[in-house]
């Protein structure tokens, strides 16, 4: 599974090859990666103009006109990636988003443990996460934090070893360590 700071690296990457760009033509190449499951990919994203990609949690929210989001969970394996459309498609390619401008948005996840997820109202709240592990909000929970290094939803997106190294760096966890 990605860590928080590598699909926040995805997001960053993507922004300046996607933001501004039109969704021209899809070719969806597996069903079974989209939620729900009866949405017609090809036809709620053609001619959509992106106007904005975000993350929340693990999750890369593609903003798009219209106030809808498509949302991609990377799962282990999954890559998000611009390409010319000389490339050629690699295997375990589920989704070829033609762009304006000569470019494809690929999904591609060999494990098939991520997904693409089509949010109509442009909302990817999950109740169950909590704030941003960056917000600078965070410190004033005191002492409850301490406790809450060890509940996982709390910090939305980060693995055990991030919250340890979080909760350690922000001494809450002290260091156990003799040396003779």
């Amino acid at each position: 599974m990605p860590e928080l700071p590598e699909v926040e690296t995805v997001v960053r990457t993507l922004i300046p090859s996607l933001v501004g760009r039109r969704f021209r033509n899809i070719a969806h190449l597996r069903a079974d990666i989209v939620e729900p499951a009866d949405v017609d990919l090809t036809r709620v994203l053609k001619n959509r103009r992106v106007i904005g990609i975000d993350r929340r949690g693990k999750k890369i929210l593609i903003r798009l006109e219209r106030d809808e989001t498509l949302c991609v969970h990377l799962g282990m394996t999954g890559r998000l990636t611009v390409e010319k459309p000389r490339e050629p498609i690699k295997p375990h390619t589920h989704l070829i988003v033609g762009l304006s401008g000569k470019t494809q948005l690929r999904f591609r996840d060999p494990r098939r443990f991520g997904g693409i997820f089509w949010l109509c109202n442009g909302e990817a709240e999950d109740a169950n996460l909590g704030p941003e592990p960056r917000l600078r909000g965070s410190r004033k929970r005191g002492g409850r934090l301490r406790r809450r290094c060890w509940i996982s939803g709390w910090w939305r997106g980060l693995g055990i070893f991030m919250r340890m190294n979080r909760c350690f760096m922000r001494g809450f966890i002290r260091a156990l360590l003799r040396i003779d």
